[in-house]
């Protein structure tokens, strides 16, 4: 979350946001509810909770079946991405965006916002 913040912070003109994840099940629902608060209340690294608060408005969890845009996007960068970074994992064939020829460079590389 600090990376989010960070981000939102850097930002020239007054910015706020919101944490968008698609939901997993009511266990993993609950601990990331559960997480989240936890740095909503008490901060982050050298975030303090007040200053948080500020740029952080919520955490807002979609329904699976709601099948939202934003969600399906951020698997398609996401999920190649974990399956070259995270060892013995089952990497999987048949994404859509590949990490090494597409992503790695625009990861690795400056990236520039138009707001």
């Amino acid at each position: 979350m600090s990376f989010i913040y960070q981000f939102i912070a850097d930002r020239r003109y007054p910015a706020r946001g919101v944490i968008v994840a698609e939901a997993r099940g009511k266990k993993e629902d609950d601990e990331l509810r559960s997480a989240f608060h936890k740095i909503y209340y008490c901060g982050v690294s050298s975030i303090k909770p007040k200053e948080l608060r500020r740029k952080m408005i919520d955490l807002f969890i979609v329904p699976k079946s709601q099948d939202y845009i934003g969600t399906q996007l951020a698997d398609m960068v996401i999920y190649p991405t974990y399956d070259s970074q995270v060892p013995n994992h089952s990497s999987r064939q048949d994404h859509f965006i590949d990490f090494d020829n597409l992503l790695k460079k625009k990861l690795m590389g400056k990236i520039n916002l138009i707001p």
